[in-house]
């Protein structure tokens, strides 16, 4: 069972792709447009094992934060610096659900219910 991505790839063009967006063949244009789409980051309030056996160690991925939800969180609010420095609309949101840990099924219910939005 798994929910809340390991890592993320930052919207930073000096990190390397796939950790950022440096080397990755985004255009300018293409950041803007993500940040302004329509977006929901769900994450679980406990998905905070750092000693997770699938959990990505690599050191990009430990520059992220020790845990996933630290992790979904530093990569909301990046996307939020990065538009608010592009001067884009941002129209992410961030959800929690409370008392999930890494597990997608008790993910599931949450998310689908965004869907009927």
């Amino acid at each position: 069972r798994h929910a809340n991505g390991g890592w993320y790839t930052m919207p930073d063009t000096d990190v390397g792709f796939p950790y950022g967006l440096g080397a990755s063949g985004v255009s300018e244009s293409d950041p803007r447009r993500a940040l302004g789409r329509r977006l929901t980051v769900l994450l679980g309030t406990e998905d905070t094992e750092p000693q997770q056996s699938n959990l990505r160690r690599a050191l990009e991925a430990m520059a992220l934060g020790p845990h996933r939800l630290a992790r979904g969180e530093l990569f909301f609010g990046s996307a939020a610096a990065a538009a608010a420095a592009l001067g884009t609309d941002f129209r992410w949101t961030l959800e929690k659900v409370d008392g999930v840990g890494h597990d997608n099924g008790a993910m599931a219910g949450p998310a689908a219910a965004l869907l009927d939005d």
